[in-house]
């Protein structure tokens, strides 16, 4: 389960994944997802825009901690032009090496409606 900031239960884990941070990005991407926008002042005045239906594709997503950390990897697929509908997935390295004798990556996927 991961938490929120102020330690609110946030979206579960329900994914994992091996391969190195390079091979996670390439796979998401040739899968169609983009990148999520890190979180500033600018990107956060993109979502409200794309809220009212101007559109922005890779807004950030909202920090979320497992085991006390924050994700290393965050992605999104939109569902139309707005930010309030989209895919987004955040994931976690939780093993340098593991069975596969690569990196170990679980993650969190959700679909935020509104």
């Amino acid at each position: 389960q991961t938490r929120t900031a102020e330690g609110i239960p946030g979206d579960p884990i329900n994914a994992g994944l091996a391969g190195t941070k390079d091979e996670v990005a390439c796979a998401m991407r040739a899968a169609g997802w983009s990148p999520a926008d890190p979180r500033t002042l600018w990107s956060s005045a993109k979502i409200a825009g794309s809220v009212c239906s101007t559109g922005h594709p890779d807004a950030p997503v909202s920090p979320l901690f497992y085991q006390g950390r924050r994700e290393d990897l965050a992605f999104e697929k939109a569902a139309g032009r707005s930010a309030d509908r989209r895919h987004h997935v955040r994931f976690w390295q939780v093993l340098d090496v593991g069975a596969e004798g690569r990196p170990f990556w679980l993650g969190a996927a959700t679909f935020d409606q509104s």
